[in-house]
């Protein structure tokens, strides 16, 4: 049976490394067309070469909004039908330790280049009555993370939009699905500025979490969570008073307490 990425043009942010890097060839065997943007052309570049079908890959920093602008520009004359916002960054350590310009940064990649990309190649996909988002959210967006606040916030955001997003598009024929790992074994805890080399070792592997998101798209699936514990966690933060979570996420989280200042 044919999947239902098949023919359809897909934009997968962040796709040089990690989640994005693994979800590339996946989603290559199964779509029409891929369009990989992150910020460096090489890295692009080294995922693309390999692929299944055809590819444009375009730099842009999409952690300024000078970035989102170009990408946005380079996207005129393209037609989307899945949207993949997996870029995304974290800030590790105690929050004031952390300088503005990062965390604006940040916050620009995680939440306003994520909605505003959304607006841009949504409104053609209601148009047409077809289409599908991917929001790479975050366990860490359902609860108060300490040393990563801002981070976990930013993540909250993404979650809440997806779902708020899903609700209100109901019956318009485009998806919108949500996907929220938990710890996984990428890049993002060096990026973040948090030497918690345990958390990486009992992370998951990217490969996994990437196949899981494009089964997500499949199947339109309104939340897709890796991991039996993590899906264990999930349930649990629903009935678990915040005074229990709260110390457990103090004590698993505590090695974030001696990320540097950068």
């Amino acid at each position: 049976m044919a999947s239902w990425l098949a023919g359809r043009t897909v934009l997968l942010t962040g796709a040089s490394e990690g989640i994005g890097a693994a979800m590339a060839p996946i989603l290559a065997q199964r779509c029409g067309r891929l369009i990989l943007t992150s910020r460096r052309q090489d890295r692009l570049d080294k995922v693309a070469s390999p692929l299944s079908c055809p590819v444009r890959s375009i730099a842009a920093d999409l952690s300024h909004p000078a970035g989102l602008d170009h990408l946005l520009e380079a996207l005129e004359a393209e037609r989307v039908d899945v949207l993949v916002n997996n870029a995304g960054a974290g800030l590790g350590g105690p929050f004031c330790n952390r300088e503005p310009e990062e965390l604006a940064a940040m916050l620009q990649l995680n939440i306003t280049s994520l909605v505003m990309l959304t607006r841009r190649l949504l409104v053609p996909m209601l148009e047409r009555r077809e289409g599908a988002v991917l929001n790479v959210g975050s366990m860490a967006g359902f609860v108060g993370v300490p040393w990563l606040s801002a981070y976990s916030a930013s993540k909250a955001f993404v979650n809440n939009f997806s779902e708020g997003l899903r609700t209100e598009l109901h019956g318009s024929g485009v998806r919108v699905c949500l996907l929220a790992p938990g710890t996984t074994r990428t890049g993002f805890f060096r990026s973040a500025g948090i030497a918690e080399e345990k958390l990486h070792r009992s992370g998951q592997d990217p490969e996994v979490v990437a196949r899981l998101a494009v089964e997500a798209i499949e199947k339109d699936a309104r939340l897709a969570i890796p991991g039996l514990v993590n899906r264990w966690q999930y349930l649990a933060l629903k009935v678990v008073p915040r005074s229990v979570v709260l110390p457990i996420a103090r004590w698993i989280f505590r090695g974030a307490r001696e990320a540097p200042h950068r």
